[in-house]
């Protein structure tokens, strides 16, 4: 298969994808493989290649469906983790 029908058959494939659920779903992935139980808003945006504001964006509105939690400590704390509504998904608790 050449290079341009290979091109078309991968810009088919993405046409339909949406880009702040395929962000949102990077930062679930990148939530869940995390060594450590949160995660500041920087080190998930650093790890999945989005701007903060998009991150926070996406946090928020997970956080309202119950996916994430934020961490309610004073600043300097870790922000994020994942919600334990999949505790066999995500390793936390």
């Amino acid at each position: 298969m050449n290079d341009a029908i290979r091109n078309k058959k991968r810009a088919d494939n993405e046409r339909y994808v949406s880009p702040a659920v395929e962000q949102a779903s990077r930062i679930l992935f990148c939530l869940a493989g995390a060594q450590s139980t949160f995660m500041s808003l920087i080190e998930i945006c650093a790890r999945v290649g989005i701007h903060k504001s998009k991150a926070f964006t996406i946090l928020e509105t997970l956080q309202r469906f119950g996916l994430v939690r934020k961490n309610t400590m004073p600043r300097g704390t870790p922000l994020v983790r994942a919600s334990s509504l999949f505790p066999g998904r995500f390793s936390m608790t």
